[in-house]
C-alpha cells in the first residue's frame, strides 16, 4: 500500500512538473509568440526603473510594479536580458503562489486539478500568466498571507511573544503589498478583517481563567495590525501620489450599463452552455464542455450541501468560506464597475474570481468522502482538463511558434535609435534590446506638416511614459512606424514639439515598415 502511494505521488509530481513546463514554454514572456505592448511595458520598466516614479505601471495609479522592481534587481546580479528577467520573476511568483495555495489541499488529485486551472487556465483567463498584469504577484501575496495566517491559527497557543507578532506583521505586510499590486485585494482584506473581528469577539466572550492574559495579548495583536496597516496605507498613498496619472477606477456604471453587462454575460453563458459556435473550433467545444461540467458541479454541490445540512453536515476547510465569498463579492463588484464596461467586459478582470472559485470548489470536493467524493472529483478533473484544452493551439503544438521577442530582434539592426508608432507597435519594438532602442507611442496632438511655432502640451496625447519621450527625441535618428496613424511617410511631421524631417527610404523589419527621420534644427 505504501509503495502504491509512493508511486502515485511520484507520478502526480511528474505530471505537475510537466504542466508547469508546458505553461512556461508557451506563456513566459521571452518564449511566447503572443506578447504585446502591454506586456512589453514591464520589460522596459525593469530596465529603465526609476523610483518612486515607477511604483505603478506607466501611465496609471494602479498595478504595483513588483515584477519590474524584482526584475531590475535580477538584472543587477545576473547576465540576462530584461525580458528574461521579468519572465523568470513572473513564473517564480506564480510557482511560489501555487505552492502556498496547494498547502491548503490534502490530496494529489486536488493539487493536479489546481495545477491545470492555474498554469493552463481557460483561454479567457490566461492573463494570469502574462507579464504586464497584476495577478501573479497579487495572488502570491494573498496565498502567502493565508498560509501564514493558517499557521498562526493552528499554532496560536504555541507561538508566543516576538515570534507571534512577527508572523502577524508579515501577514499584514503581504496583504498591503497585494493591495499595492491590485486594488481588487480590498475584497480579501475586508473578508479577513471580518474573520479577525470574529476571532476577537470569541476571545472576549470565552469564559476562561486566563481570559485577562488572552485579552491583553489580543490588545497587542490589534495594535500590531493597526501600526502595520497605517504604514501600509501610507506607502500606498505615497505610491499613488507619485503616479504619473490619477484616475478613478472605482466609479459605477449607470443602471442601464449594468443591465447591459449582465445581459451580455448571460447571453454568452447560454450560448456557451448550449454549444452555439459561430465557427466550430476545438477550443470553443472544450469551453462549452467545461461550462456544462461546472454547471453539473454547482447543481450537485448545492444538492449535497442541502441534503446534508441537518444530518451529517459537511465539515469544510476554514478557508472555503473566505475563498468562496471572495469570488462572489468580486463578481458583484466587477459587474457594476464602469471600468469593466468601458473595456468591453474584458474577462481578464475576472482572473481573481476564477482562481478563488476553483480554490473553493476544490476545498468543497476535499470535504466529501466515499462515492460522492469520487464522482465530484471526476467532474472537477474533467472540467479542469476541458478548461486547459481551450488554450491557444500553439500551447500543445510540437513545433513551437517563433517567440515575439525573437521576431523583434530584427529591429536591433537600426542601431541606437528612437522609435515612434501606434501604442500596440511602439513599446513592443524595443522589447528585444531596451539598451539600444527607445520607443514611445506617437503624439496624438501633433500635426503634419509642421506648424511655425510648436507649443509643448502639458501632457502629450496617448503617451504613458514622459521619460521615454525625452529619450526618443534625444536620439540622432528617429524611426516612424507606418500604420493607421500614418498612411504615408510625409516629408516632415510634428512630434512632441519637434519637427521631424524624413532622412531616408522606408524599410521592412519584423513585419513593420520603418522610415528614418531627424529633428529639424531650430
Amino acid at each position: 500500500m505504501n509503495n502504491f502511494k509512493r508511486i502515485t505521488n511520484i507520478l502526480a509530481s511528474f505530471l505537475i512538473c510537466l504542466i508547469v513546463l508546458l505553461s512556461f514554454r508557451s506563456y513566459a514572456a521571452h518564449l511566447s509568440p503572443d506578447i504585446s505592448s502591454d506586456n512589453a511595458i514591464h520589460v522596459l520598466m525593469a530596465y529603465h526603473l526609476k523610483l518612486p516614479d515607477d511604483l505603478y505601471y506607466w501611465g496609471q495609479d494602479r498595478l504595483g510594479s513588483l515584477v519590474p522592481i524584482l526584475g531590475h534587481l535580477a538584472l543587477k546580479i545576473l547576465p540576462i536580458r530584461p525580458i528574461e528577467a521579468v519572465a523568470y520573476i513572473q513564473y517564480l511568483l506564480l510557482i511560489a503562489g501555487f505552492f502556498c495555495f496547494t498547502r491548503l489541499f490534502k490530496t494529489s488529485v486536488a493539487t493536479i486539478i489546481f495545477t491545470l486551472i492555474y498554469f493552463l487556465p481557460q483561454i479567457y483567463f490566461f492573463a494570469l500568466l502574462t507579464v504586464g498584469q497584476p495577478y501573479a504577484g497579487q495572488l502570491f501575496c494573498i496565498s502567502f498571507a493565508i498560509l501564514l495566517l493558517d499557521r498562526f491559527i493552528q499554532a496560536s497557543d504555541k507561538i508566543q511573544g516576538v515570534q507571534k507578532h512577527i508572523l502577524l506583521s508579515l501577514i499584514v505586510v503581504n496583504l498591503f503589498i497585494a493591495l499595492w499590486i491590485s486594488d481588487f485585494t480590498i475584497v480579501t482584506i475586508v473578508l479577513l478583517a471580518g474573520m479577525g473581528i470574529q476571532y476577537a469577539d470569541r476571545v472576549i466572550r470565552e469564559p476562561s481563567e486566563i481570559k485577562p492574559t488572552k485579552i491583553a495579548s489580543l490588545k497587542f495583536e490589534i495594535l500590531n495590525v493597526a501600526i502595520v496597516s497605517i504604514i501600509g496605507g501610507l506607502f500606498i498613498g505615497y505610491a499613488k501620489y507619485h503616479a504619473s496619472t490619477r484616475r478613478n477606477y472605482s466609479s459605477l456604471s449607470s443602471p442601464e450599463e449594468t443591465i447591459e453587462v449582465i445581459q451580455r454575460l448571460w447571453t454568452a453563458l447560454i450560448r456557451t452552455l448550449t454549444f452555439q459556435f459561430e465557427i466550430f473550433q476545438p477550443g470553443a467545444f472544450f469551453l462549452s464542455l467545461q461550462a456544462g461540467l461546472i454547471a453539473i458541479f454547482l447543481i450537485s454541490a448545492t444538492f449535497i450541501a442541502l441534503r446534508r445540512r441537518h444530518k451529517n453536515p459537511i465539515i469544510l476547510s476554514r478557508w472555503f468560506h473566505l475563498l468562496f465569498w471572495n469570488a462572489i463579492l468580486g463578481l458583484m463588484i466587477l459587474i457594476p464597475s464602469h471600468w469593466l464596461y468601458q473595456n468591453d467586459i474584458n474577462l481578464r478582470y475576472f482572473v481573481p474570481v476564477y482562481v478563488f472559485f476553483w480554490m473553493a470548489a476544490i476545498l468543497f470536493f476535499e470535504s466529501l468522502d466515499g462515492a460522492t467524493a469520487r464522482k465530484i472529483g471526476v467532474v472537477l478533473t474533467s472540467a479542469a482538463i476541458a478548461s486547459s484544452l481551450t488554450s491557444p493551439p500553439y500551447v500543445f503544438a510540437f513545433k513551437k511558434l517563433e517567440p515575439t521577442v525573437q521576431r523583434m530582434q530584427a529591429v536591433e539592426s537600426l542601431g541606437q535609435a528612437g522609435i515612434i508608432g501606434e501604442y500596440w507597435t511602439s513599446y513592443i519594438s524595443c522589447v528585444a534590446n531596451p539598451a539600444l532602442l527607445n520607443c514611445t507611442p506617437y503624439d496624438h496632438k501633433a500635426k503634419t506638416p509642421c506648424r511655425p511655432k510648436v507649443k509643448r502640451p502639458k501632457r502629450p496625447g496617448g503617451v504613458r511614459c514622459i521619460r521615454c519621450v525625452d529619450r526618443v527625441m534625444e536620439s540622432d535618428l528617429i524611426y516612424l512606424i507606418q500604420e493607421n496613424w500614418l498612411a504615408t511617410f510625409p516629408t516632415e511631421i510634428e512630434q512632441f514639439r519637434h519637427c521631424l524631417q524624413k532622412a531616408g527610404e522606408p524599410m521592412q523589419l519584423a513585419g513593420f515598415t520603418f522610415a528614418p527621420y531627424t529633428k529639424r534644427p531650430d
